[in-house]
């Protein structure tokens, strides 16, 4: 089993259509490498914005086509690291937090400056 994942997260990832999962990630790929800034927000509460400007974004899309090469499982999204002090905002826990796994309940993280300001239940 990966890290931080149990068999809830994993069902289904054995059946999805790799090629399918695979253009729609690196199309995320496209839009994180092409803009500066980015704003993710959500229903449940998240509202953050960081700068990702020189950053590359690795596709997260399971696939290994060539010798050598790695990847995650499960697969479907995209690894980027947002440039050091640049976010601020609140970022809402409502699924899933690695290590940890399922969250019971939505974790409200405050973010100023790249710090965490505040953590609350």
């Amino acid at each position: 089993m990966c890290s931080g994942s149990d068999a809830r997260m994993m069902t289904g990832a054995v059946n999805a259509d790799y090629q399918a999962l695979s253009e729609l990630t690196n199309k995320f790929v496209e839009l994180f490498e092409s803009t500066k800034e980015v704003r993710v927000t959500c229903d449940n509460g998240t509202d953050v914005t960081y700068s990702v400007e020189g950053r590359n974004t690795m596709a997260v899309d399971g696939n290994c086509n060539k010798p050598g090469q790695w990847n995650f499982a499960p697969a479907g999204t995209t690894a980027t690291a947002p440039l050091e002090g640049t976010t601020n905002g609140t970022i809402v826990f409502a699924g899933s937090l690695a290590p940890f796994g399922i969250v019971d309940e939505p974790l409200n993280v405050e973010v100023k400056d790249g710090q965490v300001e505040k953590i609350q239940v």
